[in-house]
């Protein structure tokens, strides 16, 4: 499984020209940031619920995507 072999893959929300902390992610963004890495990756992890990111959980399900929320991953861990 992809997800044991990678550890899944690590999602930033702020990656816009402009974008940092605090800045309000749209659940627009997460939608086609997530279908992008839906292409090829199973799972995904990230470390925040702040500026949006609360609506991951839930767009991650809808496109068929396992994640660890807040869950720092280091390999043989």
């Amino acid at each position: 499984m992809a997800a044991k072999e990678y550890l899944g893959i690590c999602y930033g929300p702020y990656h816009y020209d402009g974008q940092a902390h605090k800045t309000p992610i749209s659940k627009a963004q997460l939608e086609e940031d997530l279908s992008l890495i839906a292409r090829n990756f199973p799972f995904l992890r990230t470390y925040t619920i702040a500026d949006g990111m609360d609506q991951i959980v839930g767009v991650a399900a809808s496109k068929g995507l396992e994640v660890a929320l807040g869950v720092h991953c280091y390999p043989n861990n």
